[in-house]
């Protein structure tokens, strides 16, 4: 057994402790970026930079009034979502949604629609009928199909690919 003296390791742990450290040097050590890391970097900031200076959000009237809204329309698979509260109440429509059990119910003249977040089953003045797809929550502004509208709120939609959603009352 090496004898210690206080306060100094022996040479066997100091040795050890040495060869530790150079073992985790060469496993950390700094390597230059490469060329490829930097192009492809440069890449994908381009892409993201002319994305976002070329998008503008689609504008929304109803009736003629532009409608604005804190989350836009959503477009997928030619497929338009609108946010039901900001064009539900440019038509006149009362929208009540219970955070608890997700039932939206809405309200426009003696018109009732029912449906639940997350669900395509809905009902209008107490009939039955299926949703393209389920409404959903963005930011916790609720999309709708946009024939929700048009079916249930008697409603006109023209979509103008992304560019602008023009709402009619009939």
């Amino acid at each position: 057994m090496a004898s210690r003296r206080a306060g100094r390791p022996s040479p066997e742990i100091d040795g050890e402790t040495t060869a530790l450290r150079e073992e985790v040097d060469q496993r950390h050590r700094f390597r230059p970026t490469s060329l490829r890391t930097y192009l492809l970097t440069l890449v994908v900031a381009t892409a993201l930079s002319l994305g976002l200076t070329f998008s503008h959000p689609t504008m929304m009237r109803v009736d003629g009034q532009r409608v604005l809204t804190d989350v836009a329309p959503v477009t997928v698979v030619h497929e338009t979502f609108l946010p039901l509260r900001a064009v539900g109440s440019a038509l006149g429509a009362t929208t009540s949604y219970d955070e608890r059990t997700g039932r939206i119910e809405i309200i426009r003249g003696r018109d009732t629609i029912i449906l639940r977040v997350g669900e395509r089953r809905a009902t209008l003045n107490g009939a039955v009928f299926t949703l393209s797809h389920a409404p959903f929550l963005v930011r916790k502004r609720l999309l709708v199909p946009a024939h929700l509208f048009d079916r249930a709120l008697r409603s006109t939609i023209h979509d103008d690919s992304g560019e602008s959603i023009e709402v009619l009352s009939r």
